[in-house]
């Protein structure tokens, strides 16, 4: 046996007291579990907005430098390669 079977009548109402309250509690933890929620959401979208923006602005940064590389080396390197003498060896 259990106590609130041995209090009898007077124990339902002290346990319907009871489930409402923690009912009550139950509904206000699942309200602030749905903000932290949605503040968690919040906070991650914006990272994610952060994370494109970088990537973007990474891509942008790769290209400038890989178009200024290409300036700086521009044709007289080319030429420079093609006029260096190659040696071939000949193994027999």
């Amino acid at each position: 046996m259990n106590r609130k079977e041995v209090r009898g009548g007077g124990s339902r109402r002290g346990n319907d007291t009871d489930m409402r309250r923690k009912e009550k509690e139950n509904r206000k933890l699942q309200l602030e579990l749905s903000q932290m929620r949605i503040e968690l959401q919040m906070a991650l979208d914006s990272k994610d907005s952060d994370i494109e923006q970088l990537r973007t602005l990474l891509q942008a940064l790769s290209v400038q430098s890989m178009d200024s590389a290409s300036l700086s080396s521009g044709p007289d390197e080319q030429d420079r390669e093609q006029s260096i003498p190659c040696m071939v060896l000949d193994i027999e």
